[in-house]
């Protein structure tokens, strides 16, 4: 069986955000040791936007910082994504 997953974001419902481009300027929650931050420079150059990545040491701690609001976005695996948000409800 093979799986394949993808980097996503998760963001506010509130925040109206229906489009990564939308994050410009904005501060992304993040893990260390992922290919996440290198992930999302790329995006923003090929976009011409700016992201700003808030690393931080595990998943736990990215997606209290998220829940908490000190990030505009939680940019993970997308299944690291829903068991965040499952984990919130």
């Amino acid at each position: 069986m093979l799986f394949y997953d993808g980097q996503g974001f998760l963001v506010p419902l509130s925040k109206g955000i229906e489009s990564p481009r939308q994050l410009d300027g904005a501060v992304l929650c993040v893990e260390k040791g992922t290919t996440h931050v290198a992930n999302l420079q790329r995006y923003a150059r090929a976009q011409g936007i700016t992201l700003t990545p808030l690393v931080m040491d595990s998943a736990a701690e990215v997606a209290a910082a998220f829940f908490a609001g000190r990030c505009a976005a939680y940019s993970s695996d997308s299944t690291q994504l829903a068991a965040a948000r499952h984990q919130a409800n």
